[in-house]
């Protein structure tokens, strides 16, 4: 007599049914050589599972993915869209969105955890916001009671107002909005897309998969096939053995390795794809400098108004009647006094030519236009 087993509490005879996820009974359908691939079952002679929810030919490479992007299986592990780092090696396992160790944890319908031990039947009452529930009738998400019996066996939470089926929907982590599964989270041209058929270029324009998993993004307006063709900077398509071809002036060069600046042709290898033009004046590095007025090249802090003949940074500096640069020895309290620096805190400007103590009142000048005065002092009264 063949002993029954238990999925979710529920009896069934292992010879004729299989408990998936440990919690879904499926049916043998290929006999001894069925298994589970996430809720669904597999014939292990012909398929092979790839990170525990894709089934796939025996003689296909796994490759990973969650939520349309490649991952390590054996360093992390995919629970419903979500990447969870293996913090329990090979005993880590899925329970909704989140991660238990196998040893020492069960996953019960409902996305409820329970010692190894203990039986999913056993529905001990919770709280759910306020609320009282049995786990297996209801599911809590994030305090709001949710009915089970929406999708089944494969209801679970998307935040706290949606619940979605798990075997063809996924919920997009912080979200909180349902895709179908294969879908991507981000929109692109406004509406979701199937990564396993479309591509989206620059976020804005949807291109389909002509040429499989090697279709490539050239701009937003067009793809290629990366194995025999390229992008060019210009963002046109051409064979990967021939050069990215522009025009400069009367001249051909290859835009790969060249830059056309005013009509010449300039070798960018100086600072590579940071290499930038200023009219005339050749070239500059995007990261360290720009262009000012299209002839001037300045450090990057600098601003482009000068000061006098210099081009100044104004964290560093301050520049006063347009022509005297002063470094700001009084930080964020610097400022001008006509032609002079003054501290606006501890000092007061007096007629925009004179600077005095600031618990000082400012006096007038009592000379001719004849008299000698040294520039920014003046005579002052100190106040009582």
């Amino acid at each position: 007599m063949i002993p029954c087993q238990f999925c979710n509490g529920v009896a069934f005879n292992p010879t004729v049914f299989i408990c998936c996820e440990g919690a879904l009974l499926r049916p043998l359908e290929h006999g001894v050589f069925t298994k589970c691939c996430g809720a669904k079952t597999f014939d292990r002679r012909i398929f092979r599972c790839c990170s525990g929810k894709k089934i796939t030919a025996m003689d296909q490479q796994c490759i990973p993915v969650c939520q349309g992007k490649r991952f390590k299986a054996e360093t992390f592990i995919c629970c419903n869209e979500v990447v969870h780092f293996r913090i329990h090696g090979n005993d880590t396992q899925c329970c909704g969105q989140k991660i238990i160790n196998s040893k020492s944890k069960k996953c019960c319908l409902g996305g409820f955890i329970v010692p190894a031990t203990a039986n999913c039947k056993q529905r001990n009452p919770i709280t759910c916001g306020g609320s009282t529930i049995i786990p297996g009738t209801h599911i809590c998400c994030e305090n709001s009671v949710r009915h089970l019996k929406a999708f089944d066996g494969f209801t679970a939470c998307c935040g706290s107002n949606k619940t979605y089926n798990t075997a063809t929907h996924s919920c997009c982590p912080g979200l909180n909005i349902v895709v179908p599964k294969g879908f991507s989270c981000i929109p692109c041209d406004g509406r979701h897309i199937n990564l396993q058929t479309h591509r989206c270029c620059k976020g804005k324009n949807v291109h389909p998969l002509r040429y499989g998993k090697f279709t490539t993004c050239c701009g937003s307006n067009s793809t290629f096939d990366k194995r025999i063709n390229k992008c060019c900077p210009d963002k046109t398509v051409r064979p990967k053995a021939k050069s990215c071809l522009g025009l400069c002036g009367d001249l051909h060069h290859d835009i790969t390795n060249n830059i056309c600046c005013a009509g010449r042709v300039v070798y960018k290898a100086l600072y590579g794809r940071n290499t930038k033009c200023c009219g005339n004046s050749g070239v500059f590095d995007k990261r360290l400098q720009k262009c000012c007025f299209g002839y001037r090249i300045i450090p990057k802090t600098s601003l482009c108004v000068p000061c006098g003949n210099f081009y100044f940074n104004h964290a560093n500096h301050i520049c006063c009647k347009t022509r005297h640069m002063y470094y700001r020895k009084h930080g964020s309290f610097s400022s001008c006094c006509g032609s002079f620096i003054f501290h606006k805190k501890n000092q007061r400007c007096c007629d925009g030519h004179a600077v005095v103590p600031a618990n000082s009142t400012c006096m007038s000048f009592q000379c001719g236009p004849h008299h000698n005065i040294k520039p920014g002092k003046m005579n002052y009264k100190v106040s009582s």
